[in-house]
């Protein structure tokens, strides 16, 4: 019984809505959002792994958005991820 109480409190957690943002609307920082826009305007140029690495990173990062956005399917319904790292 216990370890389906457990099981329970975790779907719970699991599915439900993430706030990021605290009390102060600060939010921690990860992967490619920590990278200066000439970085990444020369690993585009070059079309280097880098390049690909961030773009990776992009569409965890809109799926998740996808995922944890109330009311959302899917943010950029028609948009390839080349289009979107073009835009950025």
């Amino acid at each position: 019984m216990k370890t389906l109480r457990f099981f329970m409190l975790g779907l719970f957690f699991q599915c439900s809505v993430a706030f990021a943002a605290d009390n102060d609307a600060r939010f921690a920082m990860k992967g490619a959002g920590f990278l200066p826009c000439q970085t990444f305007s020369k690993a585009r140029e070059d079309r280097s792994n880098l390049y690909y690495m961030i773009g990776g990173w992009v569409e965890g990062y809109i799926s998740a958005h996808n995922r944890y956005a109330r009311d959302t399917y899917d943010i950029l319904s028609f948009e390839s991820l080349e289009l979107l790292m073009s835009v950025i």
